[in-house]
Protein backbone atom coordinates (compact mmCIF):
# COMPACT_ATOMS: atom_id res chain seq x y z
CA UNK A 1 0.00 0.00 0.00
CA UNK A 2 1.47 3.21 -1.22
CA UNK A 3 0.55 6.32 0.41
CA UNK A 4 3.54 8.07 -0.35
CA UNK A 5 2.08 11.57 -0.82
CA UNK A 6 0.25 11.78 3.21
CA UNK A 7 2.08 14.62 5.19
CA UNK A 8 -0.28 13.92 8.54
CA UNK A 9 -2.21 11.17 9.52
CA UNK A 10 -5.25 10.94 11.97
CA UNK A 11 -5.00 9.33 15.09
CA UNK A 12 -7.51 7.08 13.36
CA UNK A 13 -5.73 6.71 10.16
CA UNK A 14 -2.63 5.50 12.16
CA UNK A 15 -4.30 2.85 14.18
CA UNK A 16 -6.04 1.66 10.69
CA UNK A 17 -2.84 1.45 8.86
CA UNK A 18 -0.88 -0.32 11.78
CA UNK A 19 -3.06 -2.82 10.87
CA UNK A 20 -2.70 -3.67 7.50
CA UNK A 21 -0.77 -6.67 6.76
CA UNK A 22 0.91 -6.33 3.32
CA UNK A 23 3.76 -4.06 2.79
CA UNK A 24 3.66 -0.05 3.64
CA UNK A 25 5.25 2.99 2.28
CA UNK A 26 4.57 6.41 3.96
CA UNK A 27 7.58 7.82 2.84
CA UNK A 28 5.78 11.47 3.58
CA UNK A 29 5.11 11.09 7.01
CA UNK A 30 8.06 13.06 9.00
CA UNK A 31 6.38 12.27 12.42
CA UNK A 32 4.56 9.29 13.63
CA UNK A 33 3.87 8.28 17.07
CA UNK A 34 5.72 5.42 19.50
CA UNK A 35 2.43 3.24 20.27
CA UNK A 36 1.99 3.68 15.96
CA UNK A 37 5.11 2.44 15.15
CA UNK A 38 5.23 -0.45 17.35
CA UNK A 39 2.00 -1.35 16.18
CA UNK A 40 3.10 -1.60 12.63
CA UNK A 41 5.72 -3.70 13.58
CA UNK A 42 3.22 -6.20 13.71
CA UNK A 43 3.53 -6.68 9.64
CA UNK A 44 5.97 -8.25 8.08
CA UNK A 45 6.37 -7.06 4.81
CA UNK A 46 8.00 -4.23 3.22
CA UNK A 47 8.05 -0.97 5.46
CA UNK A 48 9.15 2.43 4.15
CA UNK A 49 9.14 5.50 6.41
CA UNK A 50 11.82 7.54 4.44
CA UNK A 51 10.80 10.95 5.94
CA UNK A 52 10.70 9.62 9.21
CA UNK A 53 13.07 12.05 11.52
CA UNK A 54 13.45 10.76 14.40
CA UNK A 55 12.50 7.03 15.91
CA UNK A 56 13.06 5.89 19.78
CA UNK A 57 14.94 2.96 20.88
CA UNK A 58 11.82 1.66 21.85
CA UNK A 59 10.39 1.96 18.60
CA UNK A 60 13.64 0.74 16.70
CA UNK A 61 13.69 -2.39 19.10
CA UNK A 62 9.96 -3.03 17.88
CA UNK A 63 10.34 -2.62 14.26
CA UNK A 64 13.81 -4.91 14.41
CA UNK A 65 11.73 -8.02 13.19
CA UNK A 66 11.78 -10.69 10.35
CA UNK A 67 10.49 -8.31 7.07
CA UNK A 68 11.30 -8.12 3.53
CA UNK A 69 13.00 -4.26 4.34
CA UNK A 70 12.78 -1.53 6.54
CA UNK A 71 13.48 1.53 5.22
CA UNK A 72 14.34 4.37 7.33
CA UNK A 73 16.20 6.62 4.66
CA UNK A 74 14.86 10.23 6.66
CA UNK A 75 16.97 9.42 9.56
CA UNK A 76 20.17 11.59 9.43
CA UNK A 77 21.87 10.51 12.44
CA UNK A 78 21.04 7.72 14.92
CA UNK A 79 22.03 6.74 18.19
CA UNK A 80 24.53 3.89 19.23
CA UNK A 81 21.75 2.06 21.03
CA UNK A 82 18.97 2.76 17.80
CA UNK A 83 22.03 1.18 15.90
CA UNK A 84 21.84 -1.99 18.18
CA UNK A 85 18.09 -2.40 18.32
CA UNK A 86 17.79 -2.35 14.30
CA UNK A 87 20.87 -4.47 13.97
CA UNK A 88 18.45 -7.40 15.43
CA UNK A 89 16.08 -7.20 11.75
CA UNK A 90 16.08 -10.27 10.37
CA UNK A 91 15.55 -8.83 6.45
CA UNK A 92 16.71 -5.31 5.12
CA UNK A 93 18.05 -2.71 6.38
CA UNK A 94 18.23 0.62 4.79
CA UNK A 95 19.20 3.79 6.00
CA UNK A 96 20.49 5.90 3.21
CA UNK A 97 19.83 9.56 5.21
CA UNK A 98 22.93 9.00 7.14
CA UNK A 99 25.65 11.29 6.66
CA UNK A 100 28.13 10.07 8.98
CA UNK A 101 28.90 6.95 10.74
CA UNK A 102 30.66 6.76 13.86
CA UNK A 103 33.16 4.21 14.97
CA UNK A 104 30.71 2.93 17.92
CA UNK A 105 27.68 3.23 15.38
CA UNK A 106 28.92 1.16 12.67
CA UNK A 107 30.15 -1.94 14.84
CA UNK A 108 26.36 -1.99 15.92
CA UNK A 109 25.53 -2.07 12.49
CA UNK A 110 27.86 -4.19 11.93
CA UNK A 111 25.48 -7.12 14.19
CA UNK A 112 22.98 -6.94 11.30
CA UNK A 113 23.51 -10.39 9.68
CA UNK A 114 20.12 -11.16 7.78
CA UNK A 115 20.00 -9.36 4.62
CA UNK A 116 21.73 -6.21 3.11
CA UNK A 117 22.11 -3.12 4.39
CA UNK A 118 22.05 -0.03 2.54
CA UNK A 119 24.21 2.67 3.70
CA UNK A 120 24.47 5.04 0.61
CA UNK A 121 24.36 8.33 1.80
CA UNK A 122 27.81 8.05 3.45
CA UNK A 123 30.39 10.41 0.96
CA UNK A 124 33.04 9.46 3.05
CA UNK A 125 34.19 6.81 5.78
CA UNK A 126 36.61 6.86 8.30
CA UNK A 127 39.44 3.80 8.78
CA UNK A 128 37.85 2.42 12.01
CA UNK A 129 34.02 2.86 10.79
CA UNK A 130 34.76 1.18 7.26
CA UNK A 131 36.71 -1.93 9.90
CA UNK A 132 34.17 -1.87 11.79
CA UNK A 133 31.54 -2.67 9.10
CA UNK A 134 33.81 -4.93 7.34
CA UNK A 135 32.57 -7.89 10.58
CA UNK A 136 28.81 -7.21 8.72
CA UNK A 137 28.63 -10.74 7.30
CA UNK A 138 25.36 -9.33 4.58
CA UNK A 139 25.24 -7.58 1.96
CA UNK A 140 26.60 -4.11 1.97
CA UNK A 141 25.89 -1.11 0.04
CA UNK A 142 28.08 2.12 0.10
CA UNK A 143 27.22 3.31 -3.30
CA UNK A 144 27.63 7.23 -2.01
CA UNK A 145 31.52 6.40 -1.99
CA UNK A 146 32.69 8.82 -5.23
CA UNK A 147 36.12 7.93 -3.81
CA UNK A 148 37.90 4.97 -1.48
CA UNK A 149 41.54 5.63 -0.06
CA UNK A 150 44.09 2.81 -0.05
CA UNK A 151 43.85 2.36 4.21
CA UNK A 152 39.76 2.30 3.97
CA UNK A 153 39.79 -0.05 0.75
CA UNK A 154 41.95 -2.43 3.13
CA UNK A 155 39.32 -2.03 6.05
CA UNK A 156 36.14 -3.36 3.89
CA UNK A 157 38.49 -5.63 2.03
CA UNK A 158 37.72 -8.18 5.41
CA UNK A 159 34.15 -7.63 4.84
CA UNK A 160 32.31 -11.37 3.51
CA UNK A 161 29.50 -10.86 1.37
CA UNK A 162 28.34 -8.44 -1.53
CA UNK A 163 29.94 -5.20 -1.36
CA UNK A 164 28.40 -2.36 -3.55
CA UNK A 165 30.85 0.82 -4.26
CA UNK A 166 28.56 1.77 -7.38
CA UNK A 167 29.21 5.44 -6.92
CA UNK A 168 33.35 5.53 -7.06
CA UNK A 169 34.45 7.39 -9.76
CA UNK A 170 38.21 6.33 -9.83
CA UNK A 171 40.21 3.90 -9.05
CA UNK A 172 43.86 3.51 -8.19
CA UNK A 173 46.08 0.45 -8.32
CA UNK A 174 46.79 0.34 -4.62
CA UNK A 175 42.96 0.47 -4.15
CA UNK A 176 42.47 -2.25 -6.27
CA UNK A 177 44.87 -4.53 -4.93
CA UNK A 178 43.16 -3.92 -1.33
CA UNK A 179 39.71 -4.64 -2.84
CA UNK A 180 40.56 -7.70 -4.61
CA UNK A 181 41.14 -9.39 -1.49
CA UNK A 182 37.21 -9.12 -0.60
CA UNK A 183 35.44 -12.39 0.00
CA UNK A 184 32.71 -11.40 -2.30
CA UNK A 185 31.23 -10.47 -4.83
CA UNK A 186 32.57 -6.78 -5.69
CA UNK A 187 30.27 -3.92 -7.57
CA UNK A 188 32.09 -1.07 -9.15
CA UNK A 189 29.51 -0.35 -11.87
CA UNK A 190 30.47 3.85 -11.26
CA UNK A 191 33.56 3.36 -13.24
CA UNK A 192 34.23 4.68 -16.28
CA UNK A 193 37.61 3.96 -16.33
CA UNK A 194 40.47 1.53 -15.29
CA UNK A 195 44.32 1.90 -15.91
CA UNK A 196 45.72 -1.71 -16.69
CA UNK A 197 47.60 -1.67 -13.03
CA UNK A 198 44.27 -1.29 -11.75
CA UNK A 199 43.01 -4.42 -13.71
CA UNK A 200 46.11 -6.12 -12.99
CA UNK A 201 44.93 -5.67 -9.31
CA UNK A 202 41.35 -6.73 -9.91
CA UNK A 203 41.97 -9.80 -11.45
CA UNK A 204 43.32 -11.37 -8.35
CA UNK A 205 39.78 -10.91 -7.05
CA UNK A 206 37.73 -14.69 -6.90
CA UNK A 207 34.18 -13.91 -6.49
CA UNK A 208 31.58 -12.13 -9.01
CA UNK A 209 33.65 -8.86 -10.53
CA UNK A 210 31.00 -6.11 -12.14
CA UNK A 211 32.44 -3.28 -14.02
CA UNK A 212 29.19 -2.08 -16.28
CA UNK A 213 30.36 1.02 -16.26
CA UNK A 214 33.19 0.74 -18.34
CA UNK A 215 32.39 1.53 -22.14
CA UNK A 216 36.20 1.61 -23.55
CA UNK A 217 38.84 0.43 -21.50
CA UNK A 218 41.97 -0.21 -22.73
CA UNK A 219 43.15 -3.05 -24.50
CA UNK A 220 45.88 -3.93 -21.84
CA UNK A 221 43.18 -3.34 -19.26
CA UNK A 222 40.59 -5.99 -20.67
CA UNK A 223 43.36 -8.40 -21.22
CA UNK A 224 44.04 -8.23 -17.56
CA UNK A 225 40.44 -8.27 -16.25
CA UNK A 226 40.37 -11.47 -18.91
CA UNK A 227 43.26 -13.54 -16.44
CA UNK A 228 39.67 -12.61 -13.21
CA UNK A 229 38.29 -16.52 -12.57
CA UNK A 230 35.49 -15.24 -11.22
CA UNK A 231 31.98 -14.05 -13.00
CA UNK A 232 33.35 -11.15 -14.80
CA UNK A 233 30.54 -8.55 -16.06
CA UNK A 234 31.32 -5.63 -18.30
CA UNK A 235 28.35 -4.95 -20.19
CA UNK A 236 28.55 -1.43 -21.49
CA UNK A 237 31.80 -2.53 -23.70
CA UNK A 238 30.01 -2.31 -27.47
CA UNK A 239 33.84 -3.60 -29.05
CA UNK A 240 36.39 -5.56 -28.76
CA UNK A 241 40.06 -6.11 -30.16
CA UNK A 242 41.30 -9.38 -31.54
CA UNK A 243 43.56 -9.69 -28.69
CA UNK A 244 41.24 -8.91 -26.02
CA UNK A 245 38.72 -11.38 -27.87
CA UNK A 246 41.35 -14.18 -28.01
CA UNK A 247 42.30 -13.09 -24.13
CA UNK A 248 38.82 -13.49 -22.65
CA UNK A 249 37.99 -16.61 -24.99
CA UNK A 250 40.89 -18.46 -23.08
CA UNK A 251 38.54 -17.92 -19.77
CA UNK A 252 38.15 -21.36 -18.66
CA UNK A 253 35.75 -20.79 -15.10
CA UNK A 254 32.82 -18.80 -14.25
CA UNK A 255 30.36 -16.50 -16.20
CA UNK A 256 31.49 -14.01 -18.70
CA UNK A 257 29.08 -10.88 -19.27
CA UNK A 258 29.07 -9.40 -22.36
CA UNK A 259 25.58 -7.82 -23.52
CA UNK A 260 26.94 -4.84 -24.81
CA UNK A 261 28.69 -6.46 -27.34
CA UNK A 262 27.39 -5.36 -31.16
CA UNK A 263 30.03 -6.80 -32.98
CA UNK A 264 32.64 -9.27 -32.88
CA UNK A 265 36.41 -8.90 -34.29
Amino acid sequence: LSLVGLKSLSEDAEHALAKHSGGLYLGGLKHLSDKTVIAMAEQRDVLCLNDLAHISEQAARALATKRNLLALDGLKAISRKVARALSKLDGNLSLDGLTALSEQTARELAKHKQGELFLDGLKSLSVPAARALSFHNGHLSLNGLKSIPKAVAAALSGHRGWLRLNGLESLSAPEAKSLAKHKGALFMNGLKALSSRAAKALAAHEDWLSLNGLSSPTEQAMIELAKHKGHLSTMMIKTLTKRTASALAKRKENDLYLSGLSSLP
